[in-house]
């Protein structure tokens, strides 16, 4: 009890100091970037492994892309752990300054954050998935379902993209605080074992990501009932158009 109302407490002081001075929906943004990018790239690379079957390939891409944002994840909180073991440079960093609000609740469990330094601006892009080459061509009369399909794949991935950047100042306090702060206070703190760094964050993503991947198997079933014998989305639209 007295563990989880400590993590409590600290969790909303990462959660106000992020927002103040952490930029935590640029983070997530190029997290997720870099997640979707992985995604597509997984795809194209199975294509080029043989696995051609669309509603197999796609929620391994999804998978791959999932990975990679908990990898992104876990490289993020490992900057703001060597930030705080050097303590004197937070730039470059993510979320700058996280390591002055570590060390101060660490000494003190209620430090004032210092004013963090601006961040390096990231050309991102949320939008993304698997093996969507192709997507700019579509268009003409006579793809209307293959149309309506990749739209529900690109709803999908924009309303999970939202739903993470919009929570994600609490998504990445709580990895602050399971995976550095009560780390660095256990001994003097907490009695009990501080919890696992993605505990919060798998508590938060896997249900999204297990939807995502749920429905790019079904659009890839759907694309592959629309153009028989395509094993890409650019091969369907081909295969519909020559009808």
């Amino acid at each position: 009890m007295d563990q989880d109302k400590e993590r409590l407490r600290l969790v909303e002081q990462a959660h106000a100091y992020l927002e103040s001075a952490g930029n935590p929906r640029l983070v997530m943004l190029g997290v997720l970037s870099m997640s979707l990018a992985a995604g597509f790239l997984a795809s194209i690379a199975m294509v080029h492994l043989g696995v051609l079957r669309m509603p197999i390939r796609y929620p391994i891409a999804v998978a791959a892309a999932y990975a990679t944002f908990l990898g992104m994840l876990r490289s993020w909180l490992r900057k703001q752990s060597l930030a705080a073991d050097l303590s004197d440079d937070p730039e470059g960093l993510l979320a700058p300054g996280a390591a002055a609000f570590g060390a101060a609740a660490t000494l003190a469990k209620a430090g004032e954050p210092e004013p963090g330094r601006p961040e390096e601006k990231k050309k991102s892009n949320p939008f993304g998935g698997g093996d969507l080459s192709g997507l700019g061509d579509l268009g003409g009369e006579g793809c209307g379902l293959l149309v309506v399909l990749v739209l529900i794949a690109g709803l999908c991935t924009l309303l999970v993209s939202c739903y993470l950047i919009v929570t994600s100042p609490m998504l990445l306090a709580e990895l602050l605080v399971d995976g550095l702060l009560l780390g660095a206070m256990s001994r003097a703190v907490i009695a009990d074992r501080p919890p696992h760094w993605s505990r919060s964050v798998l508590r938060r993503t896997w249900l999204p990501a297990l939807i995502t991947a749920v429905v790019f198997g079904l659009v890839g079933w759907g694309i592959e009932r629309v153009a028989p014998g395509a094993n890409t989305l650019a091969q369907a639209w081909a295969i519909d158009q020559r009808r």
